[in-house]
């Protein structure tokens, strides 16, 4: 017998319920044989009653048939291959924070006011309840209950650090007379009138300044 290739299913053998005969094992296949297989028919001597039986001689072997005698094996069940799916992605979402309130704090309270004179090119500062009062040479950061933190007097001059000493020098009011720098530049430190208060006397581009009291980050500008 001639088959063309195919995929070929080994179906469980059916049985007749009424007389227990085992039928041709049904096969699944795309291609039919190319020709009907030949029947031999017997009879049954002992029993000359029992119908002539038909001998598959050429049943398939295979699991559960052996030359069309069930065996008892059961034949394996086709099974089909699970399909892999993907498992669901989402696409994660940022988490919404919100930030907490704050609550701003009192303003820290400024310890020293700067006093600026572009006129008089200089700028200091005094403690912050200062109060800054000028006229025509004079700045002076005056204390609130009275005398002030520190005075500055301004005066344009051609003389030299060494005239300014020598007019100090011949002052009955003026003690303890010294030479000494101020903010990089060399000056004259003195007393005046028993004043426990020191006085600097310091010369920058054409100004002479007295400078009583001690003003905070003098700078010249």
């Amino acid at each position: 017998m001639a088959f063309g290739a195919a995929a070929i299913y080994w179906i469980v053998p059916q049985k007749n319920k009424a007389n227990s005969e085992i039928n041709r094992t049904t096969i699944v296949d795309e291609f039919k044989p190319s020709e009907t297989p030949p029947q031999e028919t017997s009879s049954n001597p002992a029993n000359p009653s029992t119908p002539p039986q038909t001998a598959n001689t050429d049943a398939p072997r295979g699991p559960g048939s052996v030359l069309g005698t069930s065996t008892g094996i059961p034949a394996p069940v086709a099974t089909k291959t699970p399909v892999a799916t993907a498992p669901a992605t989402t696409t994660p979402q940022p988490i919404s924070k919100t930030a907490p309130a704050i609550t701003p704090g009192p303003a820290p309270t400024p310890t020293t006011k700067e006093y600026r004179g572009d006129s008089f090119a200089f700028r200091a500062s005094a403690p912050y309840n200062a109060v800054f009062s000028t006229t025509a040479d004079t700045v002076t950061a005056g204390h609130p209950g009275g005398g002030a933190y520190w005075i500055i007097n301004i005066y344009t001059t051609k003389e030299t650090l060494h005239d300014v000493e020598q007019q100090l020098a011949n002052s009955p009011s003026v003690t303890r007379l010294s030479h000494t720098t101020y903010v990089g530049e060399p000056a004259l430190e003195y007393y005046a009138n028993n004043s426990n208060s020191k006085t600097i006397a310091v010369i920058h581009n054409g100004r002479l300044y007295y400078i009583m009291g001690y003003p905070i980050n003098f700078e010249f500008i």
